[in-house]
């Protein structure tokens, strides 16, 4: 049994996979067992309540501190934007720069992030998580927001990606 992938942790540049390889055992049963359960079958959008019921449901296992909340909370944002970036086309003034260069921006981006969401989860205590954000300035929370609310309208606004894969 496998339970962490160490390798894709350290290397992945989408939420996507730093979720699906953190903890695999714990991720497939909140797949399994939470997420598909609660989503309706008959959309085939993106639905929010699941995957939102999903992230707090983990943080309630683990817990009820601040702490595991703001965790929780800030890898379900990363998970949105992530989300809604998949489905953005790249403007063509922006097409020249290189997918590395683009990945290297997320995978940075991506690992901020998570170390900057993750230590809440690591003190659990409100007063050492408010003095930590307090010390940063709350900046980084407030570009993690601005990111999520500018991929919502990215999505909506830009042409979306075509599937390259969709029977014709």
């Amino acid at each position: 049994m496998r339970s962490v992938d160490i390798w894709a942790i350290q290397t992945c540049h989408e939420q996507e996979t730093f979720s699906r390889s953190w903890n695999i055992s714990v991720h497939n049963w909140i797949k399994y067992y939470i997420f598909i359960r609660l989503m309706d079958k008959t959309k085939r959008t993106f639905q929010l309540i699941p995957f939102f019921a999903s992230f707090m449901i983990l943080a309630l296992w683990h817990g009820t501190s601040p702490g595991l909340f703001v965790f929780n909370l800030g890898t379900f944002a990363l998970d949105l934007f992530f989300k809604n970036m998949k489905k953005v086309r790249c403007p063509e003034y922006l097409e020249c720069v290189p997918a590395p260069v683009w990945k290297a921006i997320s995978f940075v981006f991506l690992h901020f992030h998570i170390s900057y969401v993750g230590m809440p989860f690591i003190w659990k205590t409100y007063e050492r998580y408010n003095v930590m954000h307090t010390a940063f300035g709350h900046w980084p929370s407030y570009v993690l927001s601005l990111c999520v609310v500018g991929s919502f309208v990215l999505a909506k606004a830009l042409p979306k990606q075509k599937d390259s894969h969709k029977v014709k």
